[in-house]
């Protein structure tokens, strides 16, 4: 089973809300390897290794590209499937751009992710929400 190689996180210094029932964790995203396997739909997003204080799943993950400055954004689409544990959610990945055959399609599962979203220029990012306290 391939997994995202790397979560790098930074949190804000108080990532608590004031109702004191959330914390938000921001994360890079480095994709290695290939997608996921067949039939998976989606590469396994490890978010339990976060050391956040909730064992609940996320309430909310949105998964972004911030190309670096001078970059072209690469068009892909991210989504996230929660699992029943933090540890078992799903990144999906789909295609993107008008030369693309079939847009919005999922990119192909078990085959190594595009180069262009590996190349170190795409930066992937993600801020993923927690249930705290409840």
């Amino acid at each position: 089973m391939s997994v995202v190689a790397a979560l790098n996180t930074s949190v804000l210094p108080d990532p608590i809300d004031k109702t004191l029932q959330q914390c938000e964790v921001y994360l890079n995203l480095t994709l290695s390897g290939n997608y996921g396997v067949a039939a998976a739909h989606g590469d396994v997003l490890d978010l339990s290794q976060l050391g956040i204080p909730s064992n609940q799943v996320p309430t909310s993950v949105f998964i972004f590209e911030q190309p670096t400055a001078g970059n072209a954004p690469t068009g892909y689409s991210f989504l996230y499937a929660p699992g029943t544990t933090q540890a078992n959610g799903k990144m999906i990945v789909l295609q993107g751009g008008a030369a693309n055959s079939n847009p919005m399609a999922e990119i192909s599962q078990g085959g190594a992710y595009p180069g262009a979203l590996t190349a170190g220029t795409a930066n992937i990012k993600a801020i993923a929400t927690f249930p705290i306290g409840i």
